[in-house]
């Protein structure tokens, strides 16, 4: 690995005289280090590079990265995004770098500047210079894809979006197949981030930073950590890196951003937040890399979906025959973890805080899969039935009777830790065929009414699934017709889980 420039002028301390000094101290102590580069650049150091920051016009200085190792895929939302939260990372452990950004049509300025970049094309070249300036210092190469980015007041992306940029993802990493990928975590609620780490996941990223928005009100971004934390439980695991002795060069690159951070005393953020990283190896923070088991080892996870009598069970009972259990671990449905019968909440609920509380019921058990998964040590995560099952019925009701409690549960979710099925499986069976296979098991003497197939739910929780009017948390899904024999379904099932798991 190459050295790292060493840093010769004395850092400021974030909380050594209070905080309201240090973005004047930073400030003052990036010009030092500037001067000393300068003049290290007019002595023909050639190590030293200039950068002109496209907005300003002024001038820094700072030594090129010589790169080494592995190569990177880097996938960022906008020109500024790897600059802000990994440039860091970079600088202090240099590796070949293809940084792909993937909204690069904007009307994003701060709003000091808004008269003298007034239309789309100014802006959005104005970034794209930003752009190029900061990832010079790298030997970075750039991908543009030319998307627009969000406007406010944000709405949640498209799907057709999401799909049409994972596709255009997807012929950028194979035209890269030995680089590593890198990606935003979506700590920040911002729609295109959330795209584009939703994108890298489908693409089997792993690695990702953390991608605060870096509020003015700093209490802000702890929200904005906590609520992260709470929504991915341990499906991260933190990596800190110290760019203690970069600090200053990343201001540089951070300067090259002024259309974005203005004016320069205000890039004291992103460094605060190191500092603050650094001194309370706080959980979270740094880069994360998807993972449930210890060590990077990734899981690839797979539902199994679909109405009471599909053949979920005979599918999984049939994949545990076939040794599937060498590879993975197999968790049964949620009412398997409940001991007593009468604990299991109805399926009609009799009202939306009744259908509340049993979806907090259920997610105690998501809870103890999380951690069941997490300390075992197979690559491979079968579920019969998702937190999907809990939205599907959860939007039945809704549909039926008005509770309109399907998207109190999406928002508490969102705070709890829950396995996320990369691909499900929905065994689609007629009304008619899941009546006649409940009447051969024998089961409607004991209970001629069952909810769970009155057509109209039936309806309803299919609709989740397959209308495209939901978006379920599963990245995919595939529709599988099971009104067939319960043998056939169970192979055809067991033949995508190893497509899948090859």
């Amino acid at each position: 690995m190459n050295q790292e420039p060493a840093v010769t002028a004395a850092l400021p301390v974030p909380d050594s005289e209070g905080i309201y000094n240090f973005p004047d101290d930073l400030v003052r102590v990036h010009q030092q280090w500037t001067d000393q580069l300068a003049a290290r650049h007019r002595a023909h150091d050639h190590r030293v590079i200039e950068l002109q920051a496209p907005h300003s016009g002024h001038q820094y200085f700072i030594e090129m990265r010589r790169p080494a190792g592995r190569p990177v895929l880097v996938i960022e939302p906008h020109h500024d995004d790897f600059a802000l939260s990994v440039s860091g990372t970079f600088l202090a452990q240099p590796r070949p770098l293809t940084v792909a950004t993937v909204f690069t049509r904007s009307t994003s300025i701060h709003p000091a500047l808004e008269r003298t970049y007034s239309t789309e094309a100014d802006v959005s070249g104005l970034r794209d210079r930003e752009g190029a300036a900061a990832l010079a210092p790298f030997a970075a190469d750039r991908i543009l894809l030319g998307h627009k980015d969000a406007d406010p007041p944000y709405r949640p992306y498209s799907q057709d979006q999401l799909e049409r940029i994972t596709d255009e993802l997807h012929e950028v990493i194979a035209k890269h197949p030995d680089a590593e990928l890198l990606a935003p975590a979506a700590v920040t609620r911002h729609p295109d981030h959330l795209l584009v780490h939703e994108a890298a996941v489908r693409l089997e990223c792993r690695w990702f930073w953390e991608d605060l928005a870096f509020w003015s009100t700093y209490a802000l971004a702890g929200c904005d950590q906590h609520l992260f934390r709470a929504r991915t439980g341990p499906a991260l695991t933190p990596e800190l890196v110290d760019i203690t002795g970069v600090i200053l060069d990343k201001v540089t690159v951070l300067r090259m951003h002024s259309s974005q951070m203005h004016p320069a005393r205000k890039m004291y953020r992103p460094i605060r937040h190191a500092w603050t990283t650094a001194a309370g190896l706080l959980t979270g923070t740094g880069t994360l890399r998807r993972a449930l088991l210890p060590d990077g080892v990734t899981v690839k996870i797979i539902a199994l979906e679909g109405p009471s009598y599909a053949g979920k069970s005979t599918a999984i009972d049939h994949l545990r025959r076939q040794g599937i259990e060498d590879q993975a671990f197999v968790s049964d449905c949620y009412v398997k973890h409940i001991a007593h019968r009468d604990d299991i909440p109805p399926a009609r609920t009799g009202s939306a805080a009744a259908q509340l509380a049993a979806f907090e019921t259920f997610m105690n058990i998501e809870n103890a899969r999380v951690r069941k998964a997490l300390a075992d040590a197979r690559p491979v995560v079968i579920l019969d039935r998702s937190v999907d099952t809990l939205l599907a019925h959860a939007h039945a009701l809704d549909a039926l009777f008005a509770y309109d409690v399907h998207h109190q549960l999406r928002d508490r979710l969102q705070e709890l830790p829950f396995l996320r099925p990369d691909h499900t499986l929905y065994l689609d069976v007629s009304a008619e065929v899941l009546s006649l296979r409940r009447k051969v098991a024998g089961h409607t003497a004991a209970e001629s009414a069952y909810f769970l197939h009155d057509p109209a739910f039936l309806a309803c929780a299919r609709d989740y699934f397959v209308s495209g009017t939901e978006q379920p948390v599963s990245r995919e899904v595939t529709v599988i017709p099971a009104n067939t024999a319960s043998s056939e379904v169970a192979h055809a099932v067991e033949s995508l889980v190893m497509f899948w798991t090859r």
